[in-house]
């Protein structure tokens, strides 16, 4: 999620656990910085290699294995500029606090639909859980707002209360994917489609306005389902692609050209769900992202030069958001 959301949701466990109220501001500090600490790796790119950067965003530095490493790498920094003159705060505690912070993050980022790989480096499963919006303001500002008091009061308990809000939030978007789920394939049943895999997240800032994908024979079907609570839930019809399969595309590069396995490297970074741009032959589309979530339309993609299999493929944004985008996703989010 976005580094606010990170920053104040490892400041809030740290200070859940800050037994004494005059521990409460360190742990503030502590566990902001642990909390946002994994997106360092955002730092891991090439000039050479554009999906290097999305290759291991998100990586090891996000594995559950590599908390305690990174846990103690933040608070022996934290120790030796800040704490070691000024502080009576024992370096144990700090590192409790930062480790805290840090265990937050690949858990968190795992509840959107990026995809994080919390196994690593026994697993390179992208984990997605799809409960939550990369930025989402009824998570992130009441959790601010309870870390903030805690910090001035100096009173652990309001951190806890926010974090339990969080953690009910984050239920809540479980119990909506599966209502819309349910939905979805009851919609495919009724068209006489038979689901092979499915995906769902939620849109921009909510958890009530679902983007769903399946697959049914050679097309993936895109669709939108708003579960608000207390109404009817609404249905917004999209429309179909090709499926592709990331070896029997473009056939000329050879399966040890360098672009062959770029291809094979945006696929699992995309869980598989590609298609080529309708546009543009040359791009090949990560489905799971779009402005309009009944729409086609994807986010980034990389293209494609068959004339030069032996360079790295091209990272791409096709965010080209225009107002009446915006006002479809709002009609389809408000409706």
């Amino acid at each position: 999620m976005d580094p606010v959301s990170q920053a104040f949701l490892g400041s809030g466990l740290a200070q859940s656990f800050a037994k004494k109220d005059s521990y409460v501001k360190s742990a503030f500090c502590c566990g902001a910085l642990g909390g946002m600490a994994p997106d360092l790796d955002v730092l891991i790119r090439s000039a050479n290699d554009p999906l290097l950067a999305i290759e291991f965003h998100r990586h090891f530095t996000h594995s559950l294995f590599f908390i305690p490493f990174g846990g103690f790498l933040v608070s022996g920094f934290l120790w030796l500029l800040f704490f070691r003159k000024k502080s009576d705060l024992k370096f144990a505690l700090i590192y409790l606090f930062t480790t805290l912070g840090f265990a937050t993050h690949g858990l968190l980022d795992a509840c959107t639909a990026y995809g994080t790989q919390i196994l690593w480096p026994f697993s390179n499963y992208r984990a997605t859980w799809n409960v939550v919006s990369i930025i989402d303001p009824l998570f992130t500002l009441p959790l601010i707002g309870f870390c903030l008091i805690s910090y001035f009061k100096k009173e652990a308990k309001h951190a806890r209360a926010g974090i339990y809000l969080c953690l009910i939030y984050l239920l809540y978007g479980f119990y909506n994917q599966l209502v819309a789920k349910e939905y979805i394939e009851n919609i495919a049943k009724n068209r006489g489609h038979q689901i092979e895999r499915i995906f769902l997240s939620p849109s921009l800032a909510n958890n009530i306005l679902w983007r769903t994908i399946y697959k049914s024979g050679d097309k993936y079907y895109v669709d939108a389902v708003n579960v608000r609570p207390f109404k009817e839930i609404k249905f917004y019809e999209g429309s179909w692609v090709e499926a592709i399969d990331k070896e029997g595309i473009f056939t000329r590069l050879s399966n040890d050209s360098i672009q062959r396995k770029d291809i094979e490297r945006f696929t699992h970074f995309a869980k598989g769900y590609i298609y080529i741009d309708p546009e543009n032959q040359n791009i090949i589309s990560d489905l799971r992202y779009s402005f309009v979530p009944s729409k086609i339309g994807s986010l980034w993609g990389i293209r494609i030069d068959e004339n030069n299999p032996q360079s790295h493929a091209k990272f791409i944004s096709l965010r080209n958001f225009s107002d009446r985008q915006g006002q479809e996703f709002i009609d389809e989010l408000n409706n």
